[in-house]
């Protein structure tokens, strides 16, 4: 294995933590996500928030998550089995058109 494998593979197991950890919080809680032309809201049970997609700086889309950077410089973790395949298009377009960097 290189360092350069080594280090994807902490990161990954790094990331994995991390997430599991953020969730914790939440309990039992249902988190509801809704994805509009607008932007998209957060319902978390304790708070809802509404984000317009011009205040994401960028979106990593992986496999297992996908990771959305806030120009505040927070971020947050979607499941990508979440996000349905049909809305996954709708949201690159929106988000693109409102300059959040996607990769």
């Amino acid at each position: 294995m290189s360092l350069n494998s080594s280090c994807w593979a902490l990161a990954a197991r790094l990331f994995r933590t991390s997430l599991a950890k953020s969730v914790e919080s939440y309990g039992e809680r249902e988190l509801v996500m809704h994805l509009r032309r607008a932007g998209l809201d957060l319902d978390t049970g304790f708070a809802r928030t509404e984000m317009p997609w011009s205040s994401l700086r960028s979106i990593a889309r992986g496999r297992a998550a996908w990771l959305f950077h806030v120009r505040t410089g927070s971020r947050f973790y979607v499941p990508a089995a979440a996000i349905p395949a049909d809305a996954r298009a709708l949201v690159a377009r929106w988000a693109a058109a409102a300059g959040v960097r996607l990769s």
